[in-house]
């Protein structure tokens, strides 16, 4: 069972199919987008609590498609009489855009009305207690740390819970929910020396809180990244191999994956242009999705659109295969939605 969330799943869908059928009312093709997320927040420091949150947040988002034209908006409440107002913005929107035919649903064959669906929910202790009780002993473990070594003192230690559920509702009938969880834990260690001082982290996200990082190892880590980057120098401008960080080589994955989205591709503001069949990274370097990898934090069983991913290679040998392509921005492109 879940305990950040106060709506469940049946309040969403109901929510998502109403909207859609409120805009099929007005002659509109509609999809319908519905969330809700709780989440429980504690950050402690020096044995003292610095913060506690225990916050929630739900929304409907829709977008209607009427005579080539195309209208979003979106509202924070789930009552009938919020939803009929959405409902008039949205057409209201999309009376004054100008015409675009690739603005539309994608065919209703393309959906993923019965398809598989990633575990995306562990099922782990979660209310604000819980995140105050983690929160409080990871800066226990790191105030001994930091007691060992007169270079070093412990910064915040953060303990974070999320529940989320998600629901989409399209005019073909297609009508899904998504329950996801998200649990996180990180520490901030600062070093001095006479040279200056410096900080440095260290944080674990996982669906499911057995999962993550030990705070031992955590606060460890932290450290020893505090410690290093002291006496850090600038270098000089030179050609030589480097070796990333995990969380830089992070950053860079993210970084060439949006410059292989179909909107930057067909918008033609992407540094990567025309990318598939070049070879745009080192031989030894190869790039997968996999959208149904249980627990995943990328994971799902569909995309906004209602569409199913495939687990498929996007770079291999350095080599681009594959973009990251809406139903929009693939008929832009002359191509198929990757989901």
């Amino acid at each position: 069972m879940t305990a950040l969330l106060t709506h469940d799943e049946a309040a969403l869908r109901d929510a998502a199919q109403w909207a859609v059928e409120q805009a099929a009312k007005r002659g509109a093709r509609a999809r319908a987008s519905v969330r809700h997320e709780g989440i429980a927040k504690t950050a402690v420091r020096d044995g003292e609590i610095e913060m506690a949150e225990r916050s929630g947040s739900q929304s409907l988002g829709l977008t209607v498609f009427h005579n080539g034209r195309r209208g979003s908006a979106s509202t924070a409440g789930f009552d009938r009489a919020a939803i009929d107002r959405v409902v008039e913005e949205a057409m209201l929107i999309a009376a004054h855009v100008q015409p675009d035919p690739d603005a539309d649903l994608p065919p209703a064959d393309r959906l993923a009305f019965a398809g598989p669906a990633p575990l995306l929910y562990g099922d782990s202790p979660r209310s604000a207690q819980a995140t105050l009780e983690a929160a409080r002993a990871l800066d226990r473990i790191t105030a001994e740390i930091a007691a060992s070594d007169s270079r070093l003192r412990a910064g915040e230690s953060v303990a974070l819970a999320t529940e989320g559920l998600w629901a989409l509702a399209t005019s073909d009938g297609f009508c899904r929910t998504a329950l996801r969880s998200n649990d996180a834990r990180w520490t901030v260690m600062l070093a001095q020396d006479d040279g200056g001082s410096i900080s440095d982290f260290c944080q674990s996200q996982e669906r499911r809180i057995e999962a993550l990082i030990a705070p031992e190892t955590l606060a460890r880590d932290a450290a020893a990244r505090a410690r290093r980057a002291l006496g850090a120098r600038a270098m000089g401008s030179r050609r030589c191999a480097v070796l990333f960080d995990p969380r830089t080589a992070a950053t860079l994955i993210d970084i060439v994956a949006g410059a292989l989205n179909g909107a930057s591709q067909y918008r033609r503001m992407s540094f990567l242009p025309d990318p598939v069949g070049r070879c745009v990274a080192a031989a030894h370097l190869d790039l997968r999705e996999d959208p149904f990898e249980p627990l995943g934090l990328a994971s799902g069983g569909f995309d906004s659109e209602g569409i199913a991913g495939s687990s498929r290679a996007i770079l291999r040998s350095g080599v681009v295969e594959g973009l990251f392509l809406s139903s929009f921005s693939g008929r832009k492109l002359g191509m198929a939605s990757t989901g």
